[in-house]
């Protein structure tokens, strides 16, 4: 797990733009994220699952990202890998996020098409990302470390008409 932020130097606190929507845009630090080989049994064909404080998303035939408590390797062939510190995951949430979304994603973000407990890799801007639908208004984008201060330049960006608020961490 990393201590420090990919976002440390644009992470600001504070409502932004005209509006407001309601919108509240977060970084989620100190998760557990690791890549699991071999669940696909556990997991059948759904895209995520919620369990015991953890949510598991595919990310690839037999591959998924486990994000909380690390699951027991008991199962032969398991293969459990640390990734939490090369991702970086916000949060956003509101009754505008879907439109926010919307802007730079091809997916069908429609609530009947992508509800909660629905993830898939994607684009979002021009960035490839995962994300994440927790609840009905509340999405987790899991992001490359490296491009985080990127990605949340086009976040804020997309979200200004509606304004949003940065929660403190």
């Amino acid at each position: 797990m990393v201590d420090r932020s990919a976002l440390e130097a644009v992470y600001e606190p504070g409502s932004f733009g005209a509006a407001n929507s309601g919108l509240v845009i977060s970084e989620r630090r100190g998760l557990r994220i690791q890549s699991v080989a071999t669940l696909a049994d556990y997991l059948g064909d759904r895209p995520s699952l919620a369990t015991d404080g953890s949510r598991i998303l595919t990310i690839s035939p037999d591959r998924w990202l486990v994000i909380g408590q690390t699951p027991e390797p008991a199962a032969p062939g398991l293969a459990i890998n640390d990734v939490g510190f090369g991702r970086t995951v916000i949060r956003i949430e509101g009754p505008a996020v879907r439109d926010v979304l919307a802007k730079g994603c091809p997916l069908d973000l429609h609530p009947a098409a992508f509800g909660p407990d629905s993830s898939a890799q994607t684009l979002l801007g021009h960035f490839t990302v995962l994300i994440d639908c927790v609840a009905p208004e509340t999405f987790d984008i899991f992001i490359n470390r490296s491009f985080a201060e990127d990605f949340w330049g086009w976040l804020t960006r997309a979200s200004a008409e509606y304004g949003y608020k940065v929660s403190a961490i």
